[in-house]
């Protein structure tokens, strides 16, 4: 009986050591898994961020943490512990703000209008209660109008409005206007600007055809992207040549929590726009709830940036996780690189920027050159310029002096032929007067007036009677000097008249003084010149030649 008993004490204890046992493999087996690595970035290398998930843990405290780098695997190192940067998550978001846009214009008449509202209108039943929408559509300009004054889920009213509201514009022109751009430039602002939680979505339906759009579609893009605001569309197809506008618009919008999946059609068919749009927004993602909480720590490591395998050990109250990366590819890591080659970095820069200076002293050093001789060139040049046209306008003066002294000569040599005349005529005068005096002095003399006795005059006066030849032009004349007082002028009233334009109406006289000749100039307008000199007034000898004007005239006794 003692045996049995003791028998069955040692079962009992047997069951109880393998109770134990199996717990703490247990036990170890949900230890092992309570640090999961989710995320490793090295982007800030030699800093590390290590996102963390601890299953089963709900909250994280910093002391029951210990980080040891591959360097010194004792030795704990220093570190932050931080709760992750929170992601917006497209799959947590149940509700959702739809903006349909469709295409009215003159692109879209006829089928292509009656296919897009027909496949809307049989699509809205994909939708549920949560979702709210507007309907809104454009014609020949920018300008949306819409179909409701707000977002709202009352499907049935819009199905009622597409078909009775959306008219395509008629537009005969052989280039109808369509501003899909611009439409949805302008529809995007009005998602944005709308209060509604949830994801905001922009559906556009349109033949892509966009034509006088001040709006290009990489406007588009940054647009939406600005928003966080995805665009789907539906391109109905009007020709063999597949728009690709909208396509790129769909495809190239990206940012975080973006919906995945197809977000752009091209069609032909209701039924192919009806089963895009279903597509669509049928899909909805499933919100995903994590077990446990995530943290962040971040420490730097003294790995080398060499690009290769590295290691740390983290450790979690009484868990230990050995996890490895890959360090990036740094040459110049912790300085090495630069003090093994720093010295010909250095004197290769100076090198170089030695030669960059002598290339660009060189160069304006040429160009200097270039523009000296460039400018000596051209004031060569210049000057060769100015030496002929003063050689040009010497040779015309000497040519006009010549021809004024030829015609001077000219006019001398007739003067003088004029003057040797009116001398031979002078001197016949003065033979006439001898005999006439020679006669006279067998008669009784004539009583003369004793204020002028001719006769004296003409012994005071040196010789026999005074004359007055005048030359100007055609004109050529002897005067005898008969009066006490003769006034000499272009007049005829004049006692002595010459017809010439520059000789005053009345230029000079001639008066007999105590037996001399007086010449008076009586401000004529060219002047009395006796021999050369101009006079005012002055006493006459025999052979004076006088200037009036053109005219010449040689005094003569």
């Amino acid at each position: 009986m003692e045996f049995t008993m003791m028998k069955n004490v040692l079962k009992k204890y047997a069951c109880l050591l393998w109770l134990v046992a199996g717990f703490g493999l247990l036990s170890s087996q949900s230890y092992a898994q309570r640090i999961n690595v989710t995320k490793i970035d090295t982007a800030a290398f030699p800093e590390l961020k290590v996102e963390l998930q601890l299953v089963g843990a709900d909250k994280a405290v910093k002391d029951d943490f210990k980080v040891l780098d591959e360097k010194n695997p004792t030795e704990p190192i220093s570190f932050n512990l931080a709760a992750p940067e929170k992601k917006d998550s497209a799959a947590k978001k149940k509700n959702r703000a739809i903006l349909f846009l469709i295409d009215a214009s003159a692109v879209m008449n006829g089928n292509p209008i009656a296919s897009v509202k027909r496949a809307l209108t049989n699509s809205l039943g994909v939708l549920t209660p949560d979702d709210k929408i507007q309907i809104a559509y454009f014609s020949d300009s920018d300008k949306l109008s819409y179909l409701s004054p707000d977002f709202t889920n009352n499907f049935a009213y819009f199905t009622e409005a597409i078909q009775d509201k959306i008219v395509a514009h008629q537009d005969t022109s052989s280039t109808p206007v369509s501003k899909v751009h611009a439409s949805i430039y302008h529809a995007l602002e009005v998602l944005d600007e709308t209060e509604l939680e949830g994801q905001k979505i922009l559906m556009v339906l349109s033949a892509g055809k966009n034509k006088g759009s001040s709006f290009s579609s990489t406007e588009c893009i940054k647009r939406a992207n600005h928003f966080k605001i995805p665009v789907y569309s539906v391109t109905y197809q009007l020709d063999n040549k597949p728009p690709d506008d909208l396509s790129r618009i769909s495809t190239t919008v990206e940012f975080e929590g973006i919906p995945k999946g197809e977000r752009s059609r091209i069609v032909k068919t209701s039924s192919e726009i009806q089963r895009a749009i279903s597509d669509f927004f049928s899909i909805r993602e499933e919100i995903i709830e994590n077990q446990g909480i995530n943290v962040m720590l971040t420490f730097d490591t003294e790995a080398a940036a060499d690009g290769n395998e590295h290691s740390f050990e983290i450790r979690y109250k009484n868990e230990s996780k050995r996890v490895t990366y890959f360090s990036p590819l740094r040459p110049n890591t912790g300085g090495n690189f630069f003090r093994k080659y720093g010295i010909f970095i250095i004197i290769a820069a100076g090198a170089l920027l030695g030669i960059l200076v002598w290339f660009v002293h060189s160069r304006n050093v040429r160009r200097a050159e270039e523009e000296r001789i460039a400018a000596e060139e051209e004031a060569e040049a210049a000057e060769q310029a100015r030496m002929a046209a003063e050689a040009a306008q010497r040779q015309k003066q000497e040519a006009m002096i010549r021809k004024q002294q030829e015609e001077s000569a000219k006019q001398s040599a007739a003067t003088d032929q004029r003057l040797k005349s009116l001398e031979e005529q002078n001197i016949r005068l003065q033979e006439q007067v001898r005999a006439q005096q020679l006669n006279a002095q067998n008669h009784q003399p004539t009583p003369v007036d004793p204020k002028f006795d001719m006769k004296r005059t003409v012994i005071s006066g040196g010789g026999g009677a005074p004359t007055l030849m005048v030359s100007a032009g055609s004109f050529s004349h002897s005067f005898s000097l008969n009066k006490p007082k003769m006034f000499i002028g272009r007049s005829e009233d004049n006692d002595i008249t010459i017809p010439t334009q520059t000789v005053s109406g009345q230029h000079a006289t001639i008066t007999i003084e105590k037996g001399s000749f007086y010449l008076t100039d009586l401000g004529s307008t060219n002047g009395t010149f006796v021999n050369g000199s101009r006079v005012s007034r002055t006493i006459l000898k025999s052979g004076d030649m006088i200037k009036l004007g053109a005219a010449n005239l040689k005094f003569h006794i």
